[in-house]
């Protein structure tokens, strides 16, 4: 379906300060948003990003560690986000099926929403101070719930079925760092 004119508006935004106190960090922010087009028919409808909202929460403790608690650094963080799920053009089954093909409800274009995403990030890093240079070692971990919530739905030719795909599962990264 041909779109021209698109037009994105963002209603309200909420952002609640940042604390930093004693080696704590405190940070989240909530945004509540429409994102709409208008089609060649004049009609205001959805985009694929219309989630609503996004919620981050971020908090984080360093504790010092070493001679005078100036040498070394431990750092535990986690982020927890959590967002409405992207919108989505369905599938008319019954015709994909019997055509073997991707056959869309454009008239249903982004009314539905596949599942509302949510993921936990865990780091821990430990820093080691020099006079010229720093060491730090991390450990990041995404997506540490393993959620998995669907976003996207696919047809496949070759097994002739509908799946879905599906956030990424945990990912843990190991890292060294040297800071000059």
């Amino acid at each position: 379906m041909p779109v021209h004119n698109i037009l994105y508006t963002s209603s309200q935004i909420k952002t609640f300060g940042t604390i930093f106190s004693k080696q704590l960090l405190f940070f989240f922010t909530g945004l509540l948003y429409e994102s709409k087009y208008k089609s060649l028919e004049n009609i205001s409808r959805n985009t694929k990003y219309n989630g609503n909202y996004a919620v981050n929460f971020i908090i984080g403790k360093e504790f010092e560690l070493g001679n005078n608690g100036k040498s070394r650094t431990l750092g535990l963080n986690a982020k927890f986000f959590l967002n409405g799920g992207r919108k989505y053009i369905p599938l008319n089954r019954e015709e994909t099926f019997k055509q073997h093909d991707d056959i869309y409800y454009y008239l249903r274009a982004y009314n539905n929403r596949i599942d509302h995403v949510f993921q936990m990030n865990f780091t821990a890093s430990y820093l080691i101070n020099r006079p010229k240079v720093s060491h730090e070692i991390l450990l990041d971990i995404q997506n540490l719930t393993n959620n998995q919530a669907r976003i996207n739905e696919d047809y496949y030719k070759s097994d002739n079925k509908i799946e879905y795909d599906y956030q990424l599962s945990i990912i843990p990264n190991f890292m060294y760092r040297i800071h000059f």
